[in-house]
């Protein structure tokens, strides 16, 4: 039988990995996982251009993104459905959250028209043409006209302050909660509440937060979507920005070409309409391919102490000098210490409590990461057994592991890897921000003809940070925050900490953080007008992961070195 190249997800085509199928069943692959979008090749009806005719002349995608985004049927992920039906069968949940055309809504992008000038950028000038390139940090608003010309020919850009971010309701977060307990392994601490999802043509970050509370305190009843229709506040699971919906400008293109022009707004609902006829009639589900689940390290007696690893382009762009360098290794060695003794343990360990389904993986033993995550936590079970009975200690099996356990630290070091108080976590956009720009741009009232006027509540400032759950934090010190890859020094970022939780008056103005964000125990927020994703490689909101340094060890010489340490 004759084979075709198929698609492929992002990890495939980093890892070389192919697909390839039947050649007479790819029409009919396409056609499920474009959702009709994409033109028959090898059929009958074969046509001569590999995309569709409504993505002619300028109106079509960059074809590397058209593949990429159906290579997200392809992604590796939890199906909420498979869940459901599964956990339903053995009676271990009664209740099902839809998801259609009503319960999800697609907003307008959260933005801004920024001005340069307030950045830092690397300008290259040549001190010797012929041998040697220097590379200096400016601010730009101090650039001469030449440099600016050559980094940039504008001096204002719109930014998304949204990229690839939503929400999930309370309930419908705590749905998906109660699905991934109970067939995944890896527990974590709090609650669930950031997860990564995938649907056909749709990406992204979504939290579970309680916008309906923030909604109805607004006296907010209603919520207009980027087709000018109202859904009731109630009704809604989940928020997409438009920027996550990926087929959001093709099908409406698609559909108003069908209809004509002077009814574009009936063609974008017939668009949104025929989405989630597709997404039914070929029995797509919502798959979660993340969650704010992690393999941090936690100290046994505080667990508030994290732990995580720096790595030698992050140490190297700094310019640290050989005795600060040695301060970080000796540091990263008594961390082994206590790793070693058991005073340290992995903070997603197993819940001893926790009702899990075993013969989920029993029954899938193909799962893509299953062998890899029993292979990570096997030291975990090491210190479960010794903590049941410390004399496990003494035998051959967990004195080996343990062995092993100190060698491959000890060859992390070696490669830069370095153990550093801090944590991971996914890099969030001013999540208040974004709901407040909601409310005051696509609230309506019960009539659906007056909008509601809100009063706005504090946001974060440029220099300030928001991360829920870290409780030694100093809100008039600066933190080292980085992301890989990392290839510069101006990607180094240090912001200050949202200072809540005091009894001032200033700071009781931001216990809505708390109130609405505090169990998003996964996230880093940041202002987006600070540019801070920008910064780090281009960095966006659709799960990309920063570290959060809390060593004073790297953070005062990371200060007195990079140029843009933040001030308030």
């Amino acid at each position: 039988e004759l084979y075709v190249k198929f698609e492929e997800s992002a990890s495939m085509s980093k890892n070389g990995c192919m697909t390839f199928i039947r050649k007479d069943i790819y029409d009919d692959m396409e056609k499920r996982i474009t959702l009709g979008l994409q033109e028959p090749l090898y059929s009958k009806n074969t046509s001569k251009n590999d995309i569709a005719p409504w993505q002619d002349k300028d109106n079509g995608p960059i074809l590397a993104k058209w593949h990429a985004y159906k290579g997200l049927t392809m992604s590796s992920g939890w199906n909420v459905n498979e869940l459901f039906e599964r956990l339903y069968e053995k009676k271990k949940i009664q209740k099902k959250i839809e998801l259609n055309k009503e319960s999800v809504v697609v907003v307008s992008d959260w933005g801004a028209e920024i001005n340069y000038s307030d950045c830092w950028t690397n300008i290259r000038s040549n001190k010797n043409a012929e041998t040697e390139v220097e590379y200096k940090i400016k601010k730009m608003s101090e650039m001469d006209k030449k440099d600016w010309e050559n980094y940039t020919g504008k001096q204002k850009e719109r930014i998304n302050y949204s990229d690839g971010e939503g929400f999930v309701s309370e309930e419908f977060g705590a749905y998906l909660e109660q699905l991934l307990r109970q067939v995944d392994k890896e527990q974590v601490t709090g609650c669930l509440s950031s997860f990564q999802i995938r649907l056909p043509f749709i990406k992204g970050m979504v939290h579970r937060v309680d916008f309906k509370k923030y909604f109805h305190k607004n006296n907010i009843a209603k919520i207009k979507d980027c087709y000018g229709v109202l859904h009731e506040v109630d009704t809604i699971e989940m928020i997409l920005t438009e920027s996550m919906f990926k087929a959001y400008r093709w099908l409406n293109i698609k559909f108003e070409n069908k209809t004509g022009k002077g009814v574009e707004k009936e063609a974008k609902k017939e668009a949104w309409q025929y989405y989630w006829g597709q997404i039914k009639e070929y029995n797509h589900s919502l798959y979660i391919s993340e969650k704010n689940a992690t393999r941090e390290l936690v100290d046994k007696d505080n667990k508030d102490l994290t732990y995580t690893k720096l790595n030698y382009q992050i140490i190297h762009t700094v310019g640290f000098s050989e005795a600060e360098i040695m301060k970080l290794v000796d540091q990263s060695f008594r961390y082994k210490k206590k790793y070693e003794n058991n005073e340290l343990e992995n903070v997603d360990k197993l819940d001893s409590e926790q009702d899990i389904d075993d013969d989920f993986y029993e029954e899938n033993d193909n799962l893509e990461d299953n062998e890899e995550r029993k292979r990570k936590s096997s030291h975990d079970w090491v210190q479960m057994a010794v903590k049941e009975n410390p004399k496990f200690r003494e035998t051959a099996w967990v004195k080996e592991e343990l062995k092993d356990a100190s060698n491959k630290m000890i060859k992390d070091f070696q490669n830069g890897h370095l153990l550093i108080r801090g944590t991971t976590r996914y890099l969030s956009t001013d999540l208040f921000g974004l709901m407040q720009y909601i409310a005051s741009n696509l609230g309506y009232k019960e009539n659906e003809i007056d909008k509601v006027e809100i009063e706005p509540q504090a946001t974060l400032r440029e220099y300030q940070f928001y991360s829920p759950g870290c409780k030694n934090l100093d809100p008039k010190h600066n933190y080292g925050i980085s992301r890989n890859p990392h290839i510069a020094r101006n990607e180094h970022v240090m912001l200050k900490p949202l200072p809540v939780g005091t009894e001032n008056e200033n700071n009781k103005k931001l216990r809505h953080y708390e109130e609405y964000f505090g169990k998003l125990t996964g996230v880093l927020m940041v202002s987006p007008a600070s540019l801070v994703a920008q910064r780090m490689g281009g960095a966006d909101y659709d799960g990309d992961k920063v570290r959060l340094i809390e060593s004073k060890i790297y953070n005062i010489p990371l200060e007195e070195k990079i140029t843009d340490s933040a001030g308030g």
